[in-house]
């Protein structure tokens, strides 16, 4: 193997007209001290990445690590470790040299929209970009992936019950948002509002949130936006490294643990290896005044990851994932008649409220999703390829609530449906190097998808889908501005068969269309960007918006498709504009999405009474839409130890064809965050505190008589979080304590499906621990 890819290598160099033209340059070394910028302590691990050597570099226990073999010229240096900002500097080697850097702690940081520059093949579509880092990650470790992406401003959630949350990226979700783990696009069965991400919380290292239809790079789907999630990166030295983390939460009296575990080896450190695996068990969530009976649920995740490095131009990396979880659906959204719906929709209290239990009864879903992937990156003169091929397979079981109507599902403990969604994906990219202030980024992606579903009970249909797509961006930089410009096709086949004794399907439905993008960055001083974007993307309407016609009963309702819908239409545009000084940084962002043939769900005006019990009833509909709406964060630092920080996130969302507010659509909010950081105080070190109030207002923009119960009242919320890291062994152990609602308020948010049912949680202790170790 090793032949072939050294006989690509010289085919690449013929073609680039090198070949032979490499001149013996002498070479320097660098010695390179890495401290904390406040106690001055030398820090241990540090990473250290040189731009065009895709070796990394770590450092001794002294913060010391010596380069060599560099020949003369200029380079981009990055120095990263666990709770710092990451260093960039520009480094001219003429001779051997020593440099000393200062990194800042990172305990504290708030999450605000930053604009970058950095060369790679996604940043053309990049620049409306949010991260929470690992220090940040860390420090929320044990909440799901949509607790941890509200911290970004201008997300919100929707949720089906405590344990049941997706994002939602300026109003828009589910299959208008691509997920993106690892490098592989996450495809479950993420068409229903209450099918959450299947994504292990304690697999996160870092996520990214990319607001605006960035579809060029990465789908005509990501109208919305797109969540990168990313795992903790292969250790760069030989040896073994790991960690465990142990969490309790008190609301559901929650128990969690995750386990990592890092190793490199080899002469050159050729093998690189990743295992990670977690547990999770929880009891009924508690609102402040009631249980919230059956909301019980329970985890076990695991991965493997493998890497080998041919040599510095070349890897090939295989990945396995699973992901399992058993989930109880509250027994009060169940009822038996349309009188005891009513009572339950006007009541302040659930209808059905039992002891606390650790039981998850009917009604109930039971989800597993494995990946697994390969992926080849090679690194040539003046480019770089990457071939990845993904396999994923998404089980998604649901059972109903136990009835004597049908003795079957008792006895033989059958669901009522059995969801099967199998996707392969194959995509390829290539990257140019940057030539003359030019960077081309090109690549193509096919999906193959089957969806098959058994059980007692009808809802969707079988489908099989292909999709494939081809895009190209090019980008021009100059000292103070660049310009992107992005164009994608994309076609997709979708193949629909379902017979029984009601109804037979056999349709077939193409689509072929365009997207494209523009962006312009414009730096305005040393201290002030200036971004704008022009967007489209588009999404042909999903099987359940098409096709259901049945009881959804993870979300307790009855939804009813419709087979006219047409594909979605977005023209998207955005402008950015922030300004950092030293104690200063105001970031503020607005756009415009136009939504030509919206889709979404609109409750009928009288619920359905079906064998199974009385449900809302919500029928799909199209429209065109305009959703307006700005995201503001300002951020002060006050003193070296305090920081304050206020973010609101605005949205105003139309439906154009009647003149009237959308539907479901998040209420506008504010959140304040004062933080306290402090480098070391007695044995604790990286010692934060921080306290959150968040305001989430009365969503007033409805329409009278448009669903069942108008939208409940705005609400106010205090979260509290703080941690340290304490001396053990050589090893700084971490340990941090939140209280979530810490006033145990009441409230319902317009965007749960439950909100008909229940309140939400009620005040919750979190303790977090985590243990490191190293050399094995």
């Amino acid at each position: 193997m090793q032949k072939a890819y050294i006989g690509m290598l010289v085919v690449a160099f013929m073609i680039c007209g090198k070949l032979g033209a490499a001149v013996v340059a002498e070479k320097y070394s660098i010695q390179v001290t890495v401290l904390d910028s406040i106690t001055g302590q030398p820090l241990t691990g540090a990473s250290i990445h040189i731009e065009g050597i895709s070796k990394a570099y770590l450092t001794s226990s002294v913060g010391l690590v010596n380069i060599d073999s560099l020949p003369k010229g200029n380079y981009h240096i990055d120095v990263v470790a666990e709770g710092y900002h990451m260093h960039h500097a520009e480094i001219s080697v003429r001779r051997n040299m020593a440099l000393e850097i200062l990194l800042c702690p990172n305990t504290f940081h708030l999450h605000e929209v930053v604009v970058h520059r950095k060369r790679n093949e996604e940043q053309a579509t990049l620049q409306f970009k949010n991260t929470l880092n690992t220090k940040e990650v860390q420090a929320n470790r044990g909440q799901n992936i949509t607790e941890l992406l509200m911290q970004v401003n201008g997300v919100s959630a929707m949720t089906t019950g405590p344990a049941i949350s997706k994002p939602i990226i300026r109003g828009l979700h589910s299959q208008r948002m691509v997920m993106s783990v690892n490098q592989i696009r996450l495809e479950g069965q993420q068409w229903g509002a209450e099918h959450a991400p299947e994504i292990d919380a304690f697999a996160v290292d870092k996520v990214e949130v990319i607001k605006g239809a960035s579809s060029v790079m990465f789908g005509a789907e990501a109208i919305a936006g797109v969540v990168k999630v990313t795992p903790k990166p292969y250790r760069q030295i030989n040896g073994v490294e790991g960690a465990l983390s142990l969490n309790a939460f008190s609301n559901n009296k929650q128990g969690a643990l995750g386990l990592l575990l890092l190793g490199t080896q080899g002469k050159r450190q050729q093998i690189q290896w990743r295992l990670q695996s977690s547990l999770r068990k929880a009891g009924d969530s508690r609102a402040p005044n009631y249980v919230i009976s059956n909301t019980g649920m329970e985890e076990a995740n695991g991965s493997v990851a493998m890497r080998y490095n041919w040599n510095n131009q070349a890897f090939t990396e295989i990945t396995y994932s699973l992901f399992y979880s058993k989930m109880g659906i509250m027994s009060a959204s169940h009822l038996g008649n349309v009188t005891d719906l009513q009572k339950a929709i006007e009541s302040s209290q659930p209808l059905i409220i039992l002891p606390f239990t650790y039981d998850i009864n009917r009604p109930y879903q039971q989800v597993r999703h494995q990946t697994v992937s390969i992926l080849h990156e090679q690194k040539f003169t003046h480019f770089k390829t990457a071939f990845q091929y993904s396999f994923q397979l998404n089980e998604r079981k649901e059972y109903d609530n136990d009835a004597v109507y049908n003795r079957t599902l008792r006895s033989e403990q059958l669901p009522a449906f059995d969801m099967q969604i199998a996707t392969q994906i194959f995509s390829a990219k290539l990257t140019q190097q940057s030539y003359r202030k030019f960077n081309l980024h090109c690549g193509a992606d096919i999906m193959l998808q089957n969806n098959s579903v058994s059980g007692l009970q009808y809802l969707i249909p079988d489908y099989t889908s292909f999709s494939g797509g081809v895009y190209a961006l090019e980008r021009r930089e100059h000292t103070d501005w660049s310009l992107d410009l992005g164009m994608r096709m994309d076609y997709k086949r979708q193949h629909v068969t379902h017979t029984d004794r009601f109804r037979k399907i056999d349709q077939v439905m193409e689509f072929l269309m365009p997207t494209g993008m523009v962006t312009y960055v414009r730096k305005l001083s040393a201290k002030q960007n200036l971004v704008l974007n022009a967007s489209s993307g588009w999404r042909a309407p999903s099987i359940n918006e098409l096709y259901s016609d049945g009881v959804h009963i993870s979300l307790a309702t009855y939804e009813k498709g419709n087979a006219e819908l047409k594909p979605e239409q977005s023209y998207l545009f955005d402008i950015a504009w922030n300004i950092k000084t030293d104690k200063w940084n105001v970031e503020l962002s607005a756009y415009n999405n136009y939504m030509h043939q919206f889709i979404y769900q609109l409750p009928d005006s009288v619920p359905i009474l079906t064998i199974r019990g009385a449900f809302p009833l919500l029928n799909f509909k199209q429209t065109n839409a305009n959703l307006t709406g700005a995201d503001v964060t300002v951020s002060r630092k006050i003193r070296n130890d305090f920081q304050a920080a206020l973010a609101y996130s605005y949205l105003y969302a139309q439906d154009v064809n009647n003149g009237t507010p959308l539907i479901f659509m998040p209420a506008n909010r504010l959140r304040i965050n004062i933080g306290y950081q402090k480098a070391k105080v007695a044995f604790m070190h990286q010692l934060f505190a921080t306290i959150n109030f968040t305001h989430v207002a009365e969503q007033k923009r409805y329409t009278p008589g448009s669903d069942y119960m108008p939208p409940p009242p705005a609400y106010q919320v205090i979260h509290f979080n703080s941690g340290f890291a304490f001396k053990v062994h050589q090893q700084f152990w971490q340990v941090s304590f939140g209280i979530n609602n810490l006033m145990n308020q009441t409230y319902r948010d317009y965007m749960s499906r439950f909100r008909y049912f229940t309140d939400e949680a009620g005040r919750n202790f979190i303790l977090r621990l985590t243990i490191p170790f190293n050399q094995l």
